[in-house]
């Protein structure tokens, strides 16, 4: 049985469904040019909140000899596109997220599509973005290096919530990471979605 990858989603028909409310998961801000192509979204919609802390990495076992592919599963990396992670806002104001899947794997999210989170009062207020310019040199947040230490489709809302969360605190955008709770719940919640989407997607087809 093939796990379904995370290749380009229609980001579209998440918007309305992704919203904020939400527990707390525990786990220098990027500029771009952003073009909007759909309108704020933000719908309010409870949610129940999971441990947002980052999956730890397979570790070898005791004896055994260390070695890069120690503790890897197999991935096919035709199956795995990175994912980019930008913030736009400073510390005490709104913080919007931005994500990009790098769709054709050329290695350059700003001639992808993005979506941007930004939360508000209980609501994340979702946006399609027709593009987002990434600083160059920006690193996938997700890849193939994570796909191969575990990361899974599954688990890739609760990892994606809780790199926001780290990257927020090491950029000096959030002081604890209670203040990272709304952009912290809201991704994970904006993942959720497309993880179902893109599983829903992969059986109409008979793909499973």
């Amino acid at each position: 049985m093939t796990r379904p990858a995370l290749p380009a989603l229609g980001l579209a028909v998440l918007l309305a469904a992704c919203a904020g409310d939400g527990a707390p998961v525990p786990p220098g801000a990027e500029t771009g040019a952003a073009q909007p192509t759909a309108t704020d979204t933000g719908a309010r919609a409870s949610g129940q909140a999971a441990t947002g802390q980052a999956l730890p990495l397979p570790q070898p076992q005791p004896g055994a000899p260390a070695s890069p592919e120690a503790g890897r599963r197999p991935v096919d990396p035709a199956e795995i596109r990175d994912i980019y992670l930008a913030f736009d806002g400073a510390a005490g104001g709104t913080i919007s997220v931005i994500f990009a899947i790098d769709a054709d794997a050329d290695g350059d999210p700003s001639d992808e599509p993005a979506i941007r989170l930004s939360p508000e009062s209980g609501a994340c207020k979702p946006q399609e973005l027709s593009r987002y310019t990434f600083p160059p040199g920006t690193p996938p947040v997700f890849g193939l290096e994570q796909a191969q230490r575990g990361v899974t489709p599954e688990d890739l809302p609760l990892y994606m919530a809780a790199s926001v969360t780290d990257a927020m605190l090491a950029r000096g955008l959030a002081p604890t990471r209670e203040d990272t709770r709304a952009q912290n719940v809201c991704t994970r919640k904006l993942w959720e979605l497309m993880v179902a989407n893109q599983r829903a997607r992969v059986e109409a087809t008979g793909q499973l």
